[in-house]
Protein backbone atom coordinates (compact mmCIF):
# COMPACT_ATOMS: atom_id res chain seq x y z
CA UNK A 1 0.00 0.00 0.00
CA UNK A 2 1.53 3.04 -1.34
CA UNK A 3 0.18 6.37 1.18
CA UNK A 4 1.56 9.89 -0.75
CA UNK A 5 0.48 13.23 0.57
CA UNK A 6 1.92 15.78 -1.36
CA UNK A 7 3.83 18.61 0.43
CA UNK A 8 1.53 20.87 0.36
CA UNK A 9 -1.07 19.07 2.29
CA UNK A 10 1.40 17.84 4.87
CA UNK A 11 2.33 21.74 5.30
CA UNK A 12 -1.30 22.36 5.65
CA UNK A 13 -1.69 20.05 8.44
CA UNK A 14 1.58 21.17 10.35
CA UNK A 15 0.39 24.56 10.29
CA UNK A 16 -3.45 23.71 11.75
CA UNK A 17 -1.78 21.96 14.24
CA UNK A 18 0.55 24.56 15.25
CA UNK A 19 -2.05 27.10 15.17
CA UNK A 20 -4.05 24.21 17.63
CA UNK A 21 -1.44 24.71 20.33
CA UNK A 22 -0.60 28.40 20.20
CA UNK A 23 -3.99 29.80 19.89
CA UNK A 24 -6.82 27.62 21.01
CA UNK A 25 -4.79 25.99 24.25
CA UNK A 26 -4.13 29.27 25.67
CA UNK A 27 -7.22 30.91 25.03
CA UNK A 28 -8.83 28.10 26.19
CA UNK A 29 -6.81 28.48 29.02
CA UNK A 30 -7.68 31.93 29.35
CA UNK A 31 -11.26 30.98 30.89
CA UNK A 32 -9.86 29.15 33.62
CA UNK A 33 -10.06 30.90 37.13
CA UNK A 34 -6.39 31.19 37.62
CA UNK A 35 -5.06 32.62 34.23
CA UNK A 36 -6.80 35.47 32.76
CA UNK A 37 -6.64 36.26 29.19
CA UNK A 38 -3.54 38.27 29.55
CA UNK A 39 -1.66 35.58 30.73
CA UNK A 40 -3.24 33.50 28.02
CA UNK A 41 -2.05 36.02 24.92
CA UNK A 42 1.26 36.23 26.49
CA UNK A 43 1.61 32.39 26.52
CA UNK A 44 0.71 32.88 22.22
CA UNK A 45 3.34 35.93 22.09
CA UNK A 46 6.00 33.16 23.72
CA UNK A 47 4.81 30.27 21.33
CA UNK A 48 4.60 32.00 18.55
CA UNK A 49 8.03 32.50 16.98
CA UNK A 50 8.57 28.98 18.27
CA UNK A 51 5.73 27.63 16.32
CA UNK A 52 6.93 29.57 13.25
CA UNK A 53 10.20 28.30 13.46
CA UNK A 54 8.87 24.59 13.82
CA UNK A 55 6.69 24.85 11.00
CA UNK A 56 9.54 26.61 8.74
CA UNK A 57 11.68 23.43 9.84
CA UNK A 58 9.34 20.66 9.37
CA UNK A 59 8.46 22.40 5.85
CA UNK A 60 12.23 22.51 4.86
CA UNK A 61 12.44 18.60 5.59
CA UNK A 62 9.53 17.82 3.28
CA UNK A 63 11.32 19.81 0.72
CA UNK A 64 13.98 17.27 0.95
CA UNK A 65 12.03 14.33 1.43
CA UNK A 66 9.58 15.50 -1.91
CA UNK A 67 11.67 13.97 -4.76
CA UNK A 68 12.16 10.81 -2.82
CA UNK A 69 8.71 10.23 -2.25
CA UNK A 70 8.09 11.28 -6.01
CA UNK A 71 10.60 8.77 -7.10
CA UNK A 72 8.87 6.25 -5.61
CA UNK A 73 4.60 7.15 -5.89
CA UNK A 74 3.97 5.25 -8.61
CA UNK A 75 7.44 4.58 -10.88
CA UNK A 76 8.20 0.79 -9.99
CA UNK A 77 10.23 -0.17 -12.77
CA UNK A 78 12.79 2.60 -11.61
CA UNK A 79 12.76 0.37 -8.34
CA UNK A 80 12.83 -2.88 -9.99
CA UNK A 81 15.96 -1.47 -12.04
CA UNK A 82 18.00 -0.24 -8.06
CA UNK A 83 16.95 -3.66 -6.32
CA UNK A 84 17.72 -6.25 -9.27
CA UNK A 85 19.20 -4.84 -12.55
CA UNK A 86 18.89 -8.38 -14.05
CA UNK A 87 14.92 -7.93 -15.15
CA UNK A 88 14.14 -5.29 -17.36
CA UNK A 89 10.75 -4.80 -16.94
CA UNK A 90 8.06 -6.27 -13.91
CA UNK A 91 6.40 -8.34 -16.78
CA UNK A 92 9.76 -9.92 -16.88
CA UNK A 93 9.48 -10.91 -13.09
CA UNK A 94 5.97 -11.87 -13.46
CA UNK A 95 6.61 -14.14 -15.90
CA UNK A 96 9.61 -16.19 -14.26
CA UNK A 97 8.29 -19.51 -12.65
CA UNK A 98 7.48 -19.12 -9.59
CA UNK A 99 9.76 -20.59 -6.84
CA UNK A 100 8.72 -23.51 -4.33
CA UNK A 101 9.25 -23.29 -0.89
CA UNK A 102 11.48 -25.93 0.73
Amino acid sequence: MNIYISKRKLGMLFIILIWLVTVLIPVSLGHNRRINMDDAFSIILLLSPIAWFVIYQVMRRIEKMEPASEKWAGNYDHLREETSPDYESIEDLLAMPKRKNR
